[in-house]
């Protein structure tokens, strides 16, 4: 509110977010780094942390404030999202302790963490998170809603809950219908430049900004001991031995239903697999985008930290890109041309066949899966779209009545293919339909834009190699870059007599030594 030609703020409670709407761009840029500046001039960087996403007329120069930690320019598309990501898992991670040390407001936080700062303590739980009042702040909210429509939830929900966890938004639009009405009363400071009449002028009111301790306390700065936490982005090289190693220090669970195929967006965490939630893959991606990394991701989870008892591979290979892959123990099938292809699915259909469930197994038999034992089965399909032919049977038609089941059944397909046609093909292609039909968790990577949104409402875009959308039925659409890894010559390798022969298409099992397939 105004007193004489000052405008003083408060965001040390209801009021704490602020939105600066009307006039022009300039002038709101203007009043939010006046605003800015204001606040850190009451606030040691200890007690209040910037981050900004600039939409508008440059906010470049608070970098050099020692409260800011990063701010991430309209082409930062990365930056954006995990500037975003980050605030949300500091949010998560503030409810759980506030619940777990019986903090019952954001004052009481604010007190004992001062307290605790000012005595130099060490060990107190409050400082473990790193963070004082964080402070997001948006020019060109309109802007970022257009070239970001799929991080509007994100925005809601800092908005909206962030507040009593210490989580501010300052942002600036052009009105204030802008705001969607969920979050627009949400906002308790609005700054309306329409109804100022110098600032039509270029003439603002000064603003006054009351400390959040509710006098002129604050921290002496120590630069050698404090830097605000930047904001770090998904690198765009990850090798697999650094992602082997964070989940060990982070004890993930690996195992032949479990494989970590590279690095998520949203913590920086490797990003699990879980084929017993979702028991197929599809990846959809042009040449030379990461679609082999991906397969030998996969392969190397499962034989790393498997035994051929629990799981065994079988890939259908045209390029014979997945050729030496697959350690010897695990391989029960491969198969390279329509003949053998045709061969190894017939039989891998009668023996999955043997698995379906009976008429007098109870739910709870069905839910255990006690019924048979046996390994995982794995069938890799590479490049699909040069599998099926529109003048040839499919050869994975005979697995479709299997499909619906495969949860129950111990059946995983992945497959990949390329994005072109990808919408045509989920129109007339069954097995596609089917998996599609299951939800099964995709995985998009680099890709035309103008093929369309096929998968859950998601377009293709341009990805650098080895970066990809994650699709899961059980999370929002999530970035992640696979590990890299080098190509791996299985040992020993001795290729199955049936791949071998020039009739293989009339040899009696398409398959490795051992089970799984029973001879026809």
């Amino acid at each position: 509110m105004a007193d004489g030609t000052a405008l003083h703020v408060d965001i040390s409670g209801a009021q704490g977010n602020v939105a600066v709407v009307g006039g022009s761009p300039a002038d709101q840029s203007a009043k939010l780094r006046e605003l800015v500046t204001g606040i850190a001039a009451v606030h040691s960087p200890e007690q209040v942390q910037f981050y900004g996403i600039d939409f508008g007329w440059g906010m470049g120069d608070l970098a050099d404030l020692p409260h800011v930690g990063s701010i991430a320019c309209r082409r930062a598309d990365g930056l954006i999202r995990r500037t975003l990501q980050e605030l949300l898992a500091l949010l998560r991670r503030r409810r759980e302790r506030f619940a777990l040390f019986g903090v019952e407001s954001m004052a009481e936080f604010r007190r004992d963490r001062y307290a605790a700062l000012l005595a130099g303590s060490t060990g107190d739980p409050l400082l473990e998170d790193g963070f004082g009042d964080v402070i997001l702040v948006v020019d060109g909210w309109d802007m970022l809603r257009v070239n970001h429509p799929t991080l509007d939830r994100c925005l809601y929900e800092l908005v909206a809950y962030g507040l009593p966890f210490g989580i501010h938004v300052l942002l600036a639009s052009t009105r204030r219908l802008h705001l969607p009405p969920a979050v627009r009363e949400t906002f308790g400071t609005l700054i309306n430049l329409w109804h100022d009449h110098r600032a039509e002028r270029g003439v603002q009111p000064p603003i006054i900004v009351a400390p959040l301790l509710g006098a002129m306390v604050t921290l002496p700065i120590r630069p050698d001991t404090y830097r605000v936490p930047e904001i770090q982005v998904l690198p765009f090289d990850v090798t697999r031995d650094e992602v082997q190693r964070q989940a060990r220090a982070l004890d993930i669970h690996q195992g032949s239903t479990r494989v970590v195929i590279g690095i998520a967006e949203s913590e920086l965490r490797p990003q699990v697999l879980d084929f017993d939630i979702d028991p197929h893959l599809m990846a959809f991606a042009e040449t030379e985008s990461g679609k082999t990394t991906l397969l030998r991701n996969i392969i190397r989870g499962i034989t790393d930290h498997s035994t051929p008892a629990r799981a065994r591979i079988l890939a259908l290979d045209y390029c014979r890109t997945l050729l030496g892959e697959v350690d010897d123990a695990f391989l029960a099938g491969y198969a390279t041309t329509p003949q053998t292809s045709a061969a190894l699915v017939a039989d891998l259909a009668r023996y999955i066949a043997r698995r379906v469930p009976g008429p007098d197994l109870t739910p709870r038999r069905i839910r255990e899966r006690d019924w048979w034992t046996g390994p995982e089965i794995y069938l890799f399909v590479d490049d699909y779209e040069r599998v099926t032919r529109p003048w040839a049977a499919n050869p994975l038609a005979p697995l479709l009545e299997l499909l619906p089941l495969s949860k129950h059944l111990g059946l995983h397909l992945v497959l990949t293919r390329c994005t072109g046609g990808a919408t045509r093909a989920f129109a007339t292609d069954p097995v596609l339909a089917e998996l599609r039909a299951q939800s099964p968790s995709v995985l998009l990577m680099s890709g035309n834009p103008d093929e369309g949104a096929f998968i859950a409402d998601t377009r293709p875009m341009s990805l650098p190699p080895g970066r990809a959308i994650l699709i899961t039925r059980t999370t929002a659409p999530e970035f992640i870059q696979l590990a890299a890894t080098s190509s791996h010559t299985a040992a020993p390798l001795a290729l199955p007599p049936w791949l071998q022969s020039p009739h293989a298409e009339t040899a009696p099992n398409a398959t490795r030594e051992l089970p799984p397939f029973p001879p026809p």
